[in-house]
């Protein structure tokens, strides 16, 4: 392997230790749960609008099973 590969790919290698290092320490401070929890109010304000429009009683005396995707 010649110096300039060498020296490439020790590059490329700290690059990727930074970005891994860098994903680590902005999931535990949590930068991205504000966004999780944004996206899942959305999706239970759209699902109680669907619900009381199609709903025949009001939704307060409805029975609903939910049954959620578990993603990662």
């Amino acid at each position: 392997m010649t110096a300039d590969a060498l020296k490439l790919e020790q590059e490329v290698s700290s690059i990727r230790d930074r970005y891994a290092r860098r994903g680590d320490d902005m999931l535990e401070k949590g930068v991205f749960l504000q966004h999780r929890l944004a996206t899942f109010l959305e999706k239970q304000s759209a699902m109680v609008r669907t619900l009381t429009r199609n709903l025949k009683v009001p939704i307060g005396e409805a029975r609903i099973l939910g049954i959620f995707e578990r993603t990662r």
